[in-house]
């Protein structure tokens, strides 16, 4: 039967946790960049946990090991496995902290810190499958303008949330009036999953529930604002149709907001599944789910960069030096095979202020840019070799979701595997483009000194 993997950030609400933890950031460790979309979540304290369900048979919980982490113990439905360790003589980031293979069924985990030593939570994994052997795995993706969305009262919620733009095809329904509720209708499907925003300005408490089950609570409020977080997660939910409600229970300021961007509707034909094409006020997609996307897109851009960082290594290593030169005019300018990156699912080329070159002072490269939607994100220049090359590395801290400038946080290096990981880290971090953009005038080439 089919099955899927599916990877979420410590930040999504779905999961919950209890006592101090707290958002890793730059600010506070030189190896922030070292995390999944630069962004983990962390506690010092004992007692402190970190709990959630999922549906599926395999679960994994990534996070780093570190010379000032300490003991930590997990809990599956109730079966508590042997106090582990988070401690390492070296650093090693997207470790394995825990995992396990059970039966496909709704479970319960737990992870507790046991020391007044460091536990931190970088991503989440889970597998499940679904249906019979040999068939399709069919993921709908429905906007928030699907016409299986009903919003009640209708005039609590509003089409433009804030921060509108870094949602999926850039639009989204929001509410700041408690008891405003949203439901979700489907049928005869086997798992789904919610997504919204989360930040600052998230809501304090916001309910789940499916049909007749118990209702299930989560927090928005995060100290970073991030869109397409996960805002709820549920399977096996049998034949028949089906009706999620969400529901703002409470805000603790005027200001903060319970908002929908889309769902992930998981079945196979066999389930009476079928890519939904029901029109919307929005393009509605079909397509693989995020975490399929995210992890496709990180692989894809890691092997590429690291095999012509191996290239390049070894080509300086056999013939000692390299020169950036432009290229003669009279010659046949040779490109690089090179594809824009793009951010998380749901990235609008239009929703991108028209893109400027910034060249090199000296050279043919023509630059890097990190764009941001609606935004004009400040210019730091870095130096490879002898070339000059205009990129942007945002600041974690004060960049957002919405309009707001990114402050500058660039620096200079010669280190061309860190300018690469810096940006890519960025891109996956905020919703960005990363493009690779040639002056057509002057092509980029890599020629040896004689």
């Amino acid at each position: 039967m089919p099955s899927y993997r599916v990877v979420y950030e410590d930040t999504a609400p779905f999961f919950t946790y209890s006592g101090s933890w707290r958002a890793g950031s730059s600010v506070g460790d030189r190896s922030a960049e070292k995390y999944s979309e630069s962004s983990f979540t962390l506690t010092n304290t004992a007692g402190d946990s970190f709990s959630f369900t999922f549906y599926g048979t395999e679960i994994s919980i990534f996070g780093s090991r570190r010379g000032n982490h300490g003991q930590y113990q997990v809990s599956l439905d109730g079966v508590i496995s042997p106090v582990q360790t988070g401690a390492s003589t070296s650093d090693e980031f997207g470790a394995t902290l825990f995992t396990a293979t059970t039966g496909k069924a709704l479970h319960n985990v737990t992870m507790t810190n046991k020391e007044n030593k460091f536990l931190d939570i970088d991503t989440v994994s889970w597998t499940a499958s679904l249906g019979n052997d040999g068939e399709p795995l069919i993921v709908n993706t429905w906007q928030d303008s699907h016409p299986n969305f009903q919003y009640s009262p209708s005039d609590a919620w509003t089409t433009s949330p804030p921060n509108v733009a870094s949602f999926s095809s850039g639009s989204g329904h929001g509410t700041s009036t408690a008891g405003a509720s949203a439901q979700i209708t489907f049928k005869v499907r086997d798992a789904i999953a919610v997504y919204g925003p989360a930040g600052p300005s998230g809501p304090a408490s916001y309910s789940v529930q499916v049909d007749n089950q118990a209702q299930s609570r989560y927090s928005g409020i995060k100290q970073f604002q991030r869109a397409r977080q996960l805002l709820y997660y549920g399977g096996n939910f049998g034949q028949g149709t089906h009706t999620l409600t969400l529901r703002l229970e409470s805000v603790s300021d005027p200001t903060q907001v319970l908002a929908v961007d889309y769902v992930e509707v998981y079945t196979t034909p066999s389930l009476g599944g079928s890519i939904h094409r029901s029109s919307c006020s929005q393009p509605c997609r079909s397509t693989l789910p995020i975490g399929f996307i995210v992890g496709i897109a990180v692989l894809g851009a890691v092997a590429l960069m690291t095999l012509g960082l191996l290239a390049y290594i070894y080509y300086l290593y056999k013939k000692q030096r390299l020169e950036f030169v432009a290229a003669k005019k009279t010659e046949e300018p040779q490109y690089p095979d090179m594809q824009s990156f793009h951010g998380p699912v749901g990235y609008q080329p239009n929703a991108i202020s028209p893109t400027s070159v910034y060249p090199s002072t000296e050279y043919a490269y023509s630059g890097i840019q990190l764009m941001h939607p609606a935004q004009t994100p400040s210019q730091a220049n870095a130096t490879v070799g002898n070339a000059s090359i205009g990129y942007y590395q945002p600041s974690h801290s004060v960049m957002t979701d919405g309009g707001s400038m990114i402050s500058g946080a660039g620096s200079s290096s010669t280190n061309v595997s860190r300018i690469f990981k810096v940006m890519s880290a960025a891109c996956l971090n905020y919703d960005c483009s990363l493009a690779f953009s040639y002056d057509w005038r002057r092509p980029f080439t890599l020629n040896k000194k004689e």
